[in-house]
């Protein structure tokens, strides 16, 4: 999913940097499109969360074979930061914060292309 939106948002930036007309408009339906997605990957990122909390939870419970204590809580943390789920929620996260990124860049393009076309008017 992640690399969707870096390909669309790429694809984008190359229509507005080619002859093609682009209006406040098309960069709002583009904002809309990615706050979609924004809200999809938050929600993902719940169930992650719960998933890695599930986790967490069944490792701290284990005993350590070697010592025959429980696991102690760094030693869980290790292998809790090794498990594909953990890895899905650091993805999930990554994708959030570069989506804000994306779509407070595309607000900002979309006042400047506003601002220019009421300067044009004028």
């Amino acid at each position: 999913m992640s690399a969707s939106y870096r390909d669309s948002y790429e694809a984008f930036l190359q229509r507005l940097d080619s002859e093609d007309q682009i209006g406040p408009i098309d960069v709002a339906r583009k904002s809309a499109e990615f706050v979609k997605l924004f809200m999809e990957l938050k929600e993902a990122l719940v169930f992650a969360h719960k998933k890695v909390a599930e986790i967490a939870v069944d490792i701290e419970n284990r005993v350590d074979e070697k010592t025959g204590k429980p696991i102690t809580s760094a030693k869980a943390k290790v292998f809790l930061d090794a498990t594909p789920e953990m890895g899905t929620e650091d993805a999930l996260k990554a994708d959030i914060d570069n989506l804000e990124h994306v779509i407070s860049a595309l607000l900002r393009l979309q006042r400047a292309m506003e601002f220019e076309y009421k300067e044009a008017r004028s």
